[in-house]
């Protein structure tokens, strides 16, 4: 980061990756005006850049030259925390699976809804977990929309990286998901149309932790996720015991 001085104020200048906000990030990647590009990455305004001379707009188009390379975000580790706004930080979650489950079937919901639109991955993803720590209280959905944007003068690095981070936690769950809970329908239950409630997705985990009762919903997804998967995981084992008995109770009855 370097300082200048442009009409008499006071200016700076990042010169690598690291130093931009999410803010800026958006607005590079809505413009590749050379002039806007330094405005946007300087703070300086478009009418004081006018009036800037031939040499001082080439030492500041060399000094934001990095944006030309790519971003390696791999080589940048999420921080601990960052900073929200003045003396108030965010704690990364090194392990989201201690979150609630609402909060994680959200995420999962997001990031397929969102491929493609990398800018509201990268903060929504951050946001999910960062609200009760920005409100002090419990997982809101309706939160997230009036937060939008209250990242943008957090470093962009940070945020990507624990973005990502959280990303690939989520993956790793799902994974561990499909491997531990996947149950393979009866052939009587394929023939009564079971496969018609897929649509409905985890809202079907959801009704049956709730006990059919939708006054329950919100008291589910307020639920650890650790907890709720070990649920899960006992009712799976328990539908198998109760399986493999009934079996041991046909054969003996057919011994009889």
């Amino acid at each position: 980061m370097i300082k200048f001085k442009a009409g008499k104020v006071n200016y700076k200048c990042p010169t690598s990756w690291s130093d931009i906000t999410f803010k800026q990030w958006k607005g590079i990647n809505k413009t590749k005006d050379e002039l806007e590009l330094i405005s946007i990455l300087t703070g300086i305004p478009g009418d004081v850049i006018s009036r800037i001379s031939e040499n001082s707009i080439l030492k500041l188009s060399l000094a934001i030259s990095f944006i030309m390379n790519p971003l390696k975000i791999e080589n940048y580790e999420p921080p601990s925390e960052f900073n929200y706004k003045q003396n108030k930080k965010i704690p990364f979650i090194k392990d989201i699976k201690e979150k609630t489950y609402g909060q994680k079937i959200y995420f999962q919901h997001s990031l397929l809804e969102n491929q493609g639109n990398e800018s509201r991955l990268i903060e929504e993803s951050v946001l999910i977990y960062s609200q009760p720590y920005i409100d002090k209280k419990d997982f809101d959905l309706d939160r997230l929309i009036e937060l939008k944007n209250c990242f943008d003068n957090v470093l962009f690095v940070d945020l990507y990286s624990i973005a990502i981070a959280y990303s690939k936690q989520l993956k790793d769950i799902i994974d561990f998901e499909a491997k531990e809970l996947k149950t393979e329908p009866t052939n009587e239950q394929k023939s009564a149309g079971v496969d018609m409630f897929s649509k409905f997705g985890v809202m079907n985990t959801v009704k049956a932790l709730a006990n059919n009762d939708i006054l329950n919903y919100e008291k589910v997804l307020k639920i650890e996720y650790n907890t709720v998967f070990i649920h899960l995981l006992m009712k799976k084992t328990e539908g198998i015991y109760q399986e493999n008995y009934s079996k041991i109770l046909q054969q003996k009855h057919k011994r009889k």
